[in-house]
C-alpha cells in the first residue's frame, strides 16, 4: 500500500491545531488505501496516536526560522537546512520511502523547502511525490528570518528551483490554503501553486445546531496571543458588564499562554478578566472534544487577530465556526472577513478604529437571530470543499489514489517503523540549531 509522510516540526502534543491537523489528513489518506505516518518534533508526547507519531526533528518553525541576534541570518537558514534535511533523510531511509508514496509538508517554509531540495539528490527518479503547502506570507517568513521581503522571495525561488531541475520534478506540488497567498507564491515563485483545503473534522459540521436563545455565549478559542487580540478583550467585558452582570450574555475565552508566562501584556489582561461576573477563563489547552463542545454552545465567536498579520493568513477557528454554523466578528481587511462575505455570517471591524471591535460586537448581538440563520443557510460551499479526504487526495494525488486503491496495509507496519526511528536517534555531525 502507498504511504503518505506527514511532516510537521511543530508538532510536539495533542494540544493545538498540530496534531488535529496532521491527524485529520492521515485518517482520510487511510481511508483512501494510502497509509499516513506523521514525522514529528522529537519533543513529541502524543503515545497513544492514530496516525502514528514518530519524533523526528529537534528544531520547531521558530527554532529553523529565526536567528538569535547575534546569528547570521544567512549561516542560521543553511545550518537549519542542512539539519532539516538530514534529519528526514534519516527517517525516510528508515521508512525505506520510494516514488510510490507521498511526502506532505503541511507548514512548509524556506528552511524545509531547501532542506528538501538537498535530500532530492540521494532519491534519484524514486523521489517520492512531494506538496508543500505554505500557510504564512512570504514577507512574514522574510521578517522573522531578518533577511527582508524582497530577499525572501528569492531564496523561495531558488530552493524551489533545485526540485524543478530533478529528475521526478513532475512529483513535486506547491499549496497554500487561501486564495491571497496562492496568488502571491504564484507570483513570487513564478510557478503553478495551488489553493488547497482546510481539514475541518465533521464533529464541527454536526455542530450547526439550534441554540438556546439566551444567554447570549461569545467566544474565543486559540491561546492567549498578542497578535490574536486577547489583550482587548479586558476592555469588551467593560463595555458589556451590564449585559454580562445580568446574565444576559456570557464570555468564554480560551486563555492558556503560548509561551511560559504568556507574552508580554497577556498575563495581566487575563488576570483582569479572571474575577468577572460572567466570564469564563479557560486557562489550559482544550482537548478536541472539550473544544467542540463550547464551540456548539456558542452564538459568537470573537477574533480581534491582528489585522496585517491575517491579510492572507487562513485561521482554523474561522473555519471550524463556519462548519459549525457560528457567527463571527473578524477584522475587515482580511481572509476571515472575505470567508463570511463569501461562506458565512458575522460582523467585521475596522482593525484601526479605537472602538470598532465593541461597536461590531454590539451590532453582531443586536442581529443574532438573522446572523445565526445566515451563518446556517451559507455554509455548505465552504463545508464541501474544505474537509480532510479533499485534502488528501490534493496531498497524494490521483496515481498514487489508483495505486492505493490495489491494495491495503496494516498500521502494524508503521508502528514498528516509527519505534525504529525513534531508536536511530538524531543524524550525527549536525549541531542543532537553537535560537534565543
Amino acid at each position: 500500500m502507498p504511504r503518505l509522510f506527514i511532516v510537521d516540526p511543530n508538532l510536539k502534543s495533542l494540544h493545538g491545531h498540530y496534531y488535529g491537523y496532521a491527524a485529520r489528513v492521515g485518517l482520510a489518506a487511510r481511508a483512501l488505501g494510502v497509509e499516513p505516518t506523521i514525522l514529528a518534533s522529537i519533543e513529541a508526547a502524543v503515545p497513544y496516536a492514530d496516525p502514528p507519531v514518530c519524533r523526528v526533528f529537534s528544531n520547531d518553525y521558530w527554532h529553523e526560522m529565526c536567528p538569535a541576534a547575534t546569528t547570521d541570518p544567512y549561516v542560521h537558514l543553511e545550518t537549519s537546512a542542512q539539519r532539516f534535511a538530514a534529519e528526514l533523510a534519516a527517517a525516510l531511509s528508515v521508512c525505506g520511502a520510494t516514488a510510490e508514496d507521498a511526502v506532505f509538508l503541511p507548514y512548509a517554509n524556506l528552511v524545509e523547502l531547501d532542506g528538501v531540495g538537498r535530500l532530492a539528490e540521494q532519491f534519484g527518479p524514486a523521489l517520492p511525490r512531494l506538496s508543500f503547502l505554505f500557510r504564512r506570507d512570504v514577507d512574514e517568513q522574510g521578517i522573522d528570518a531578518r533577511v527582508g521581503p524582497r530577499t525572501i522571495g528569492a531564496l523561495l525561488r531558488r530552493a524551489l528551483a533545485t526540485l524543478r531541475v530533478h529528475p521526478a520534478h513532475s512529483q513535486v506540488r506547491v499549496f497554500t490554503d487561501s486564495d491571497a497567498l496562492t496568488d502571491d507564491y504564484a507570483d513570487r515563485l513564478q510557478y503553478r501553486v495551488q489553493t488547497a483545503p482546510i481539514p475541518v473534522d465533521a464533529l464541527f459540521t454536526a455542530l450547526a445546531v439550534p441554540r438556546p436563545s439566551a444567554p447570549v455565549v461569545i467566544g474565543y478559542f486559540g491561546d492567549a496571543r498578542l497578535e490574536k487580540g486577547y489583550q482587548h478583550f479586558p476592555r469588551l467585558a467593560t463595555l458589556l458588564s451590564p449585559a454580562l452582570d445580568a446574565g444576559a450574555v456570557r464570555m468564554v475565552l480560551q486563555s492558556n499562554f503560548n509561551v511560559p508566562g504568556g507574552e508580554a501584556g497577556i498575563a495581566p489582561a487575563r488576570e483582569a478578566l479572571v474575577n468577572r461576573p460572567g466570564v469564563t477563563v479557560l486557562d489550559r489547552p482544550l482537548e478536541d472534544v472539550e473544544y467542540a463542545q463550547h464551540l456548539g454552545a456558542t452564538h459568537l465567536v470573537v477574533l480581534p487577530y491582528q489585522a496585517d498579520r491575517y491579510v492572507a493568513r487562513t485561521s482554523g477557528i474561522v473555519a471550524e465556526a463556519i462548519h459549525a454554523g457560528v457567527p463571527l466578528v473578524v477584522p475587515e481587511g482580511t481572509w476571515m472577513s472575505e470567508q463570511l462575505r463569501r461562506h458565512g455570517a458575522g460582523v467585521t471591524f475596522d482593525p484601526w478604529q479605537a472602538d470598532g471591535l465593541q461597536c461590531a460586537v454590539e451590532r453582531a448581538i443586536d442581529r443574532l437571530p438573522e446572523l445565526l440563520s445566515r451563518a446556517s443557510d451559507r455554509r455548505a460551499a465552504f463545508v464541501a470543499f474544505h474537509n480532510p479526504e479533499r485534502l488528501a487526495r490534493f496531498v497524494c494525488g490521483a496515481e498514487l489514489l489508483d495505486k492505493a486503491a490495489a491494495s491495503r496495509r496494516g498500521s502494524g507496519t508503521a508502528l514498528a517503523v516509527c519505534r525504529d526511528i525513534d531508536r536511530a536517534g538524531v543524524p550525527a555531525g549536525v549541531e542543532p540549531v537553537i535560537s534565543d
